[in-house]
């Protein structure tokens, strides 16, 4: 199966789920957890340990007519200048810079419910940028009321 195939499969479940969100319900689509990385000799065991960053993860919230639709941020993963500049080319939101009424850190699309499509490809689309690789098996899909 191609990767194409592979990222119209996780729209389709997007749109799926987007979907049947009740008003107040969270979808967040993370990938697998991170191995930790191999220790690191340090002087005398002096100095702080490398700090652990997030995985990456996008989510939607149903909020009445609106799904909220939010993609992690530097300010919680480890993000290239290039991927945040990607994000904001394709839509999403400056995390300094919110709609009015918005208060998160992570970069912020606002969609409709009655076009859960058009909020699952921003999702895909960020998941692209973010060079996650197509979401699979190891990856959780948990929905929060």
């Amino acid at each position: 199966m191609s990767a194409s195939t592979r990222w119209d499969d996780v729209r389709t479940r997007l749109v799926d789920e987007l979907a049947t969100l009740d008003d107040g319900e969270s979808l967040v689509l993370s990938e697998p957890d991170r191995a930790d990385p191999p220790a690191r000799r340090r002087w005398f065991g002096l100095g702080p340990r490398p700090a652990e960053s997030a995985g990456r993860y996008v989510q939607a919230s149903r909020l009445g007519a609106d799904l909220l639709c939010e993609s992690v941020s530097a300010a919680y993963a480890d993000l290239t200048p290039e991927q945040t500049a990607e994000l904001q080319t394709q839509g999403w939101s400056d995390p300094q810079e919110q709609p009015r009424g918005v208060a998160s850190e992570n970069h912020v699309y606002v969609g409709s419910v009655e076009d859960p499509a058009a909020s699952a490809d921003m999702l895909v689309g960020a998941l692209r940028a973010l060079g996650t690789g197509v979401p699979d098996s190891r990856w959780r899909w948990n929905r929060v009321a």
